[in-house]
């Protein structure tokens, strides 16, 4: 089977995320920090979607993002 290309935009479209699409489009951290900022509550958990398959809600990390977010000096003024 031919390697898809798939783009950030196509993989933000998408309703959950896999963790390789989480960690190469849209977070940048590694899966190390990945899994500790889960385990301490700082980042949301997966979810199982099927018996080994695990995923995150594209709009839990999507709100994540958000709150990440600082206000710049233009926002402000």
């Amino acid at each position: 089977m031919p390697q898809q290309d798939v783009s950030s935009d196509a993989v933000l479209q998408k309703i959950f995320l896999r963790k390789k699409e989480l960690l190469q489009y849209v977070v940048p951290f590694s899966g190390s920090t990945l899994e500790r900022k889960v385990r301490s509550g700082d980042f949301p958990a997966p979810i199982k979607i099927g018996q080994s398959i695990t995923a995150w809600r594209n709009s839990d990390v999507q709100h994540w993002l958000d709150a990440q977010v600082q206000p710049s000096i233009s926002d402000k003024i």
